[in-house]
C-alpha cells in the first residue's frame, strides 16, 4: 500500500511537480468514484426483479446468467468506489490492488450479454424486455408482434451494447489511469492517448444516439405518439417517440463531433472552445430529464419508473466521457517530460526515496537541477497525515 503526501506539507519538499502529480491523480480517483456509484446503482432495478422470497428468485438459465452478472457488476461498483474513495481523500493505493479491479470488472460483461440473449429470445416469445403495447399490436399470438419487434430488439441490443461500453469501459480507462499514477508512469497519459480514447467513446456515444434515434422514428411513423403504453426495446422505455428522435440526434451529433476531433480531422469545435463541454452538458441534461424522467412518467402506475435509474446510472459515463477527453485532449501536451510531475530519474534511488508526487522526500531541499547526492540526507515519505 503506498502512501500519497495529503497534508503535513512543508516549504523543503513541495514542488510545483509534486502538486500537479497529487492534483491531477485526485481527479482520476474522483471520477472512478463517481462512475463507481453508477456501477452500483444501474443494476438495482434488475437485481429487484430477479431476486424474490419463498423460492422465486431465478436459477436456471439467461435470467441467471443476468442476476450472476448483475451481482458481479454491483460489487465491482463498490470495489471502484472504494478504490477510488481511498485515492481521493486519504492518497491511498495499491498498484496491484487496482490491477487486481481492473479484471474483476470485465467479468460483468456476463450482465450484458445475457441481456442481449435475453432481447434476442424475448422477440419470438413475446416476454417484456421487448415489446410494443397490446393495443397496436393486437393479441400477443398474432404474428404481427414477431414482424414489429424485431426491429426494436435489433435497437435494443444496439443500445445494450453502448450503454454497457460506456460504462465499463469508462471504469477500466480510470483505473488505468489511476494505475499509472501509482507505478509513477503519469507521464504517458498524454493529448494522444485522450484523443485515441475520445474517438472510441464518442463512436460508443454515436452508436448509442443512432440505435434511439432509428426506435423513436420507427416508432412514430408506425404508431404516433403511444397513448396506450410504452414500448420496452432493452434499456429503452418509449412512450413518446418524439423525444427519443430528440435525444437520439443530440448524441447522434456529439458522437460525430468527438470522432471527427478525436481523429485529427477539422472539427466544428477548435482544441480551445468549450463549446464541446456545453454541448454535452446539454445533451446530457435532455437525457435525464426527457429519457430518463419524461418517458417513464406518461405510463400509468408507474410501470416505467425501473428505467428512470437504469438510464440516469447509464447517462452519465456515455456522456462524461467523451466530454472529458476532450478537455484532457485539449489541455494536455503531446509529449509529457517526467519532470512534470517532478518524476526527475535522476534523483530516483540516489539519496532519496521517491514518493507518489514524485518528488524526492529528503531532510535537505534540493534543487531540481541538481544532479548529485545531497550529504547526510535522510530520506523519508511524507506520511498522508489522515
Amino acid at each position: 500500500m503506498s502512501t500519497f503526501p495529503v497534508k503535513r506539507y512543508s516549504n523543503d519538499n513541495v514542488t510545483v511537480g509534486s502538486l500537479r502529480f497529487l492534483s491531477d491523480q485526485r481527479e482520476f480517483a474522483g471520477l472512478l468514484t463517481l462512475l463507481g456509484f453508477c456501477a452500483m446503482v444501474q443494476p438495482l432495478y434488475r437485481l429487484s426483479v430477479q431476486i424474490g422470497s419463498n423460492s422465486t428468485t431465478t436459477n436456471y438459465g439467461t435470467p441467471f446468467a443476468v442476476l450472476f452478472g448483475y451481482v458481479w457488476l454491483f460489487t465491482s461498483g463498490i470495489m471502484c468506489l472504494m478504490l477510488g474513495y481511498h485515492a481521493l481523500v486519504h492518497g491511498l493505493g495499491s498498484k496491484a490492488m487496482t490491477g487486481f479491479v481492473i479484471l474483476f470488472i470485465q467479468i460483468s460483461y456476463i450482465a450484458y450479454i445475457a441481456e442481449m440473449v435475453a432481447v434476442g429470445k424475448a422477440i419470438h416469445n413475446g416476454e417484456p424486455e421487448v415489446s410494443i403495447p397490446d393495443s397496436y399490436t393486437g393479441a400477443k399470438t398474432s404474428p404481427a408482434i414477431i414482424t414489429n419487434t424485431r426491429f426494436l430488439g435489433a435497437m435494443g441490443i444496439m443500445g445494450i451494447m453502448a450503454y454497457s461500453v460506456a460504462l465499463l469501459g469508462g471504469l477500466t480507462f480510470f483505473l488505468l489511469a489511476l494505475m499509472a499514477f501509482q507505478a509513477k508512469t503519469p507521464h504517458k497519459q498524454n493529448s494522444t492517448l485522450y484523443k485515441g480514447h475520445l474517438g472510441a467513446f464518442s463512436f460508443v456515444l454515436f452508436f448509442a444516439g443512432l440505435s434511439q434515434f432509428l426506435l423513436g422514428c420507427y416508432l412514430s411513423a408506425r404508431y404516433g405518439r403511444l397513448r396506450g403504453g410504452a414500448a420496452v426495446a432493452g434499456f429503452y422505455f418509449v412512450s413518446r417517440p418524439g423525444i427519443a428522435v430528440f435525444v437520439g440526434a443530440l448524441q447522434l451529433m456529439g458522437g460525430l463531433a468527438g470522432m471527427v476531433h478525436g481523429y485529427g480531422m477539422r472539427s466544428m469545435w477548435d482544441d480551445k472552445s468549450k463549446s464541446f463541454l456545453y454541448y454535452m452538458g446539454f445533451t446530457w441534461l435532455c437525457q435525464v430529464v426527457l429519457q430518463a424522467w419524461t418517458q417513464s412518467a406518461f405510463p400509468p402506475l408507474g410501470i416505467g419508473a425501473g428505467f428512470s435509474t437504469l438510464v440516469l446510472a447509464f447517462s452519465i459515463p456515455l456522456n462524461l466521457m467523451p466530454a472529458y477527453l476532450q478537455y484532457k485532449a485539449a489541455k494536455v501536451s503531446d509529449d509529457i517530460r517526467a519532470d512534470y510531475y517532478g518524476l526527475d530519474s535522476s534523483h530516483h534511488g540516489e539519496g532519496g526515496t521517491m514518493a507518489a508526487g514524485g518528488t524526492v522526500m529528503s531532510g535537505t531541499h534540493r534543487d531540481p537541477e541538481d544532479t548529485e547526492p545531497a550529504e547526510h540526507d535522510e530520506p523519508h515519505i511524507v506520511s498522508s497525515g489522515v
